[in-house]
């Protein structure tokens, strides 16, 4: 009676994986979480990057907003480095993320042909949310 339990247990579970495998491969999440892998090898923290940049692009407005924040929390005198937070939003699923990254992808040329980004941002964004049609979200700080 009890190795029949066992059983039973055991092929509930394969049941429950075989499902489960099934519906993360048909909304995309296995094949996003395996892309993840190969692109990176870890999930990183941005509090945690000690280097300067010009600009700093977002995919959610949480995170544009925590990013926001603990630049201002953090800001030392002494670096007074400009840098611009973009957020342009992309929902968490395949469809969207393949779309997103070649939209960003499509921002950042045009931002990396600028010849003063300081001053011709405000126009590049402007222009960029025309063509994306999607609201993109921008703020200055200091580093």
């Amino acid at each position: 009676l009890q190795r029949t339990k066992i059983c039973m247990v055991f092929e509930s579970s394969i049941n429950l994986f075989i499902l489960m495998s099934y519906r993360y491969t048909c909304n995309g999440l296995l094949n996003m979480l395996d892309r993840n892998r190969r692109v990176k090898p870890h999930p990183e923290r941005f509090q945690e990057y000690k280097g300067l940049s010009d600009v700093i692009i977002c995919c959610e407005e949480r995170v544009y907003g925590e990013v926001y924040e603990c630049i201002l929390m953090n800001a030392q005198i002494e670096h007074c480095h400009l840098v611009h937070i973009i957020n342009m939003d992309i929902e968490d699923n395949e469809e969207e993320a393949i779309t997103g990254a070649a939209l960003l992808c499509q921002l950042c040329t045009m931002l990396e042909k600028s010849a003063d980004l300081d001053t011709e941002i405000e126009g590049i964004l402007s222009n960029f949310e025309n063509i994306c049609k999607r609201r993109i979200l921008h703020a200055v700080c200091f580093l």
